[in-house]
């Protein structure tokens, strides 16, 4: 048993972006109080070179040694401006990677002292963050957290950032099942440890799941973020592309980091006017272009084939599937795709147009008339939406207690008080542009509806056509319903 347990307030500040060393990697060390990110180039070269780390790890692990790097000697309290630098360095090597709000308890092995940090009820309090945040990485069940030095147990071993992996075998049945879902359930556990340190990272509640990116002023400096991780993911592949180090990472399982690497081969970024860096890039007539990362996704991706549909999405019945019938009505996720003005497909009109659809289907027999109908969207029909039938309707409804969300990663449906839908989506400049001007959103919700088709790498008339085949079709059926819902830039 632990000696003492106490907890010490954990106050980050928030919106310390790099600025003019956005680019800088410092070549030696320096003294700093206690207190102060320090980065290590030692690290970062025994992680690329020592040929211990596996492939991933490497991809994985690279960005926030290098943040470390270019932050060295700032204020550690900055885990806010650090995951969200992150994440958009890892977005644009194809990484998913979500902020996440914890709370954290750090067990002393040496001293048997286990003292809190972070908070299990994290707030705003002005521009100053009451908590801790990480980033949680789906795709390879990791957590990352880059200011764990910020507190003085963790800094006298001078260990770097954390990245530990989350056990899919960890948590009782509901969290193991989000795991396999992707997700990090609200109240889960993550045991890290390192030296004589065990760092036991717990998330926090439902009610806290946007507390960190819903922020106003995160919003605010949401493009200064993205420039950095930009910045940052540049610097990375510099790294990565270094002989004795680019087969190895070329052995990860990141497609979009391939062909990043591909496209920029070995020439040297150059930085613009602002600071930021460009890579000289062949384009089709074989003329070079200094573009941005941000800027050659297209030619990364030239050579990609235009997908195919995914399979038709499960269905299950209400009286002879129960359990999973309940767990699809409760799952919120959806496929989404987005118009930017409606089409004859989607109702017609004038609006910027979503449409979410659910990830599987639910049916169930109506008393009286037998008739089997589509659960989901025979409940969001009852709450106010119009069905979609084969004809357009008479009046599109508007919703006003309802409203459409931008977050960080896509858009949200929701009624006055809960989530109906969550979509991780690229939302287009001009969609944006018109769901603030006309202040409403066109919103087509239901299975079967060509939201799950993905873009075409190129322009496909075909592919179009499939999306909009399969929404007829949908109308035809019943399984769509149609609302007009105010648009709010951000969640609350």
């Amino acid at each position: 048993m632990p000696k003492s347990k106490r907890r010490k307030p954990a106050k980050n500040r928030a919106h310390t972006v790099p600025r003019k060393n956005t680019s800088r990697i410092p070549t030696a060390p320096t003294r700093y109080a206690a207190g102060r990110l320090k980065g290590s180039m030692e690290q970062i070269a025994e992680l690329l070179f020592s040929g211990q780390a596996a492939p991933d790890t490497v991809v994985e692990l690279l960005p926030p040694m290098l943040w470390l790097g270019h932050m060295h000697g700032q204020p550690a309290n900055v885990c806010v401006d650090a995951s969200m630098v992150l994440h958009y360095a890892y977005a644009e090597l194809g990484i998913t990677a979500h902020p996440r709000a914890v709370d954290l308890m750090i067990e002393d092995q040496r001293t048997g002292q286990t003292i809190a940090y972070g908070r299990p009820d994290p707030a705003w309090e002005d521009t100053t963050f009451a908590g801790h945040c990480i980033l949680w990485l789906p795709g390879s069940l990791r957590i990352v957290d880059a200011t764990v030095e910020q507190y003085p147990e963790v800094r006298r071993h001078r260990l770097g950032p954390i990245v530990g992996r989350v056990a899919a075998t960890s948590g009782n049945t509901a969290q193991r099942s989000a795991l396999q879902r992707g997700e990090l359930a609200p109240n889960a556990h993550i045991a890290v440890q390192r030296e004589d340190l065990v760092l036991l990272y717990t998330t926090v509640g439902n009610e806290f799941d946007q507390i960190v990116t819903g922020h106003p002023g995160v919003i605010a400096n949401a493009e200064q973020h993205r420039l950095a991780g930009i910045d940052l993911a540049s610097h990375a592949l510099m790294f990565w592309r270094l002989p004795g180090v680019v087969d190895r990472v070329r052995a990860a399982p990141y497609p979009r980091l391939h062909a990043l690497l591909d496209a920029v081969g070995t020439t040297d970024p150059v930085p613009d006017d602002t600071g930021h860096l460009r890579f000289p890039v062949s384009v089709g007539d074989g003329t070079e272009v200094a573009l941005r990362l941000d800027d050659i996704t297209a030619t990364a991706h030239r050579d990609t084939p235009s997908p195919s549909a995914p399979a038709e999405p499960q269905v299950f019945d209400i009286l002879t599937d129960r359990r999973r019938a309940a767990a699809v009505l409760e799952d919120v996720r959806t496929h989404a795709r987005l118009l930017a003005v409606a089409d004859e497909a989607t109702g017609g009109g004038h609006l910027p147009v979503i449409v979410f659809e659910p990830l599987a289907a639910v049916v169930m027999t109506t008393p009286g008339t037998g008739r089997r109908v589509e659960a989901q969207a025979a409940g969001i029909i009852s709450v106010g939406f119009a069905p979609l039938g084969p004809a357009a309707p008479v009046r599109v409804p508007l919703l006003s207690r309802w409203s459409i969300r931008r977050t960080l990663t896509g858009l949200q449906l929701w009624d006055h008080a809960a989530k109906w839908a969550v979509a991780e989506v690229a939302v287009p400049t001009e969609w944006l542009s018109a769901a603030h001007r006309h202040g409403q959103v066109q919103v087509i919700y239901g299975v079967n509806t060509g939201a799950r088709i993905p873009e075409a790498t190129n322009p496909d008339t075909y592919t179009d056509r499939r999306r909009t085949d399969e929404l007829t079709a949908a109308r035809r059926h019943g399984t769509a319903a149609i609302a007009r819902i105010p648009y709010r830039a951000s969640t609350p």
